[in-house]
């Protein structure tokens, strides 16, 4: 006998999504997830953040599939405890690093490299970064970064200067890379062709899953791309206004429980009661 979600492959973001302001996993996903997967359901999360500081959150929430790392710059297996696919930052991104950094001293920077989070230059929403994710970190000099295995890089600073490094970046574009927001403090170089909706595709081949039983549900800007792959989709009511019209459906609020919200909204549209 088939089950109501049996070949369904449900992707959530996770700040602002999967968990609540208080960076908490909200206890009504937590039931509806465990319902999902019982009844065929695979689960899993698509974040900016890295395996590790996924990790927490991706266990809390019991993924029973590899998940989106590095806002789609790789898909890693909790269970296995191994990447099964990532990309890297071209050489050139080195340079633009320095370049950067060097022309926004009050910009904090980081360089995340296959699970180890090097430090290069720290600012108040660097450090708040580090606090919200539980990172450990390693700070570095531009003479002690390592050359290559860069998945990507993340500034972070207030809007105003961010606004400003967007235009620098705009005329520094960097071959083979891309810039982009990833919330209102948090401006990250990620490599070409990388994105969550491109990694969203990448794991349902490996999952078997067909492309009318995709769903996603997100709450900012780099999960368009997420959200636009998907067949059944979402964006939680805490994301910007203009974001709503991208996704069919605008579920809970993340404080209110917006996974649960988007899983029961799927059962409707698979015809379960």
């Amino acid at each position: 006998m088939s089950k109501v979600f049996d070949g369904v492959l449900l992707v959530s973001d996770i700040d602002g999504t999967l968990i609540s302001r208080d960076y908490k996993v909200h206890p009504k996903n937590l039931e509806a997830i465990e319902v999902f997967k019982r009844q065929g359901g695979l689960f899993t999360v698509a974040t900016g953040r890295s395996y590790e500081a996924a990790r927490p959150y991706a266990l809390a929430a019991g993924v029973n599939c590899p998940a989106i790392v590095y806002n789609g710059g790789g898909l890693y297996d909790f269970d296995k405890q191994q990447t099964v696919w990532q990309s890297f930052l071209p050489k050139e991104a080195n340079a633009a690093l320095l370049k950067a950094t060097a022309a926004f001293p009050e910009a904090g920077a980081e360089i995340h490299a296959q699970g180890v989070v090097y430090l290069l230059q720290s600012s108040p929403e660097a450090q708040k970064h580090i606090d919200d994710e539980g990172l450990t970190v390693i700070p570095c000099t531009p003479d002690s970064l390592p050359e290559s295995g860069w998945n990507k890089i993340l500034f972070a600073a207030n809007p105003e200067i961010l606004k400003r490094l967007k235009a620098f970046s705009d005329e520094n574009s960097v071959p083979g890379a891309y810039y982009i927001f990833t919330s209102r403090i948090y401006f990250e170089l990620i490599p070409a062709g990388a994105d969550k909706g491109m990694a969203l595709v990448k794991l349902a081949e490996l999952c078997g899953s067909c492309r009318e039983k995709i769903c996603a549900v997100g709450d900012y800007y780099n999960d368009i791309p997420l959200i636009r792959e998907a067949a059944i989709s979402a964006y939680a009511a805490n994301a910007p206004e203009d974001l709503k019209a991208v996704a069919q459906y605008v579920a809970a609020d993340c404080d209110e429980g917006t996974v649960a919200d988007f899983i029961a909204h799927i059962k409707t549209i698979l015809g379960g009661k």
